[in-house]
């Protein structure tokens, strides 16, 4: 599943990257949704623009961490949740290291113009959508843990 999401943001942003003249923007669903194409030169929302190697160095080393915590983690029922956080965690955030690298920014092009969210990718969504099940995931851990305590 991970090399697929993975095959689906470099595809898809090679596709945006290769027709950006066309894009600018692309509704999709008009008034809720568009391709819009934009080179991210920083972290998300371009916070940071222009700090390349220093988002390359960070990357790594949270892509590391999060594989040695995911390898640590005896894959149980109980912890399927947090090894698929962590999966599309590493995901997205290898996607978007690979831009960095190779093109030097990453590609975003999803505009939800409806709530004029910042311009983002699959990568991006595989970070946010990782994150959200890994705090949930947490959390219920926890309180599982806390309840059996008493």
């Amino acid at each position: 599943m991970f090399v697929l999401l993975l095959f689906t943001d470099q595809i898809t942003k090679y596709l945006v990257y290769s027709h950006q003249d066309s894009l600018n923007p692309k509704s999709i669903i008009p008034n809720v949704l568009e391709l819009q194409y934009v080179e991210n030169t920083g972290a998300a929302w371009g916070v940071f623009s222009g700090a390349k190697y220093f988002f390359i160095i960070i990357t790594l080393i949270a892509v590391v961490l999060m594989g040695i915590y995911y390898l640590k983690t005896q894959f149980t029922p109980s912890n399927l949740w947090i090894h698929l956080s962590l999966g599309l965690m590493i995901t997205g955030a290898f996607g978007n290291c690979m831009d960095r690298v190779f093109r030097g920014f990453v590609v975003d092009f999803i505009y939800v113009s409806c709530i004029h969210f910042p311009v983002f990718n699959v990568a991006d969504m595989c970070v946010c959508v990782g994150a959200g099940i890994f705090v949930i995931a947490s959390f219920l851990a926890m309180s599982k843990e806390t309840n059996q305590g008493e």
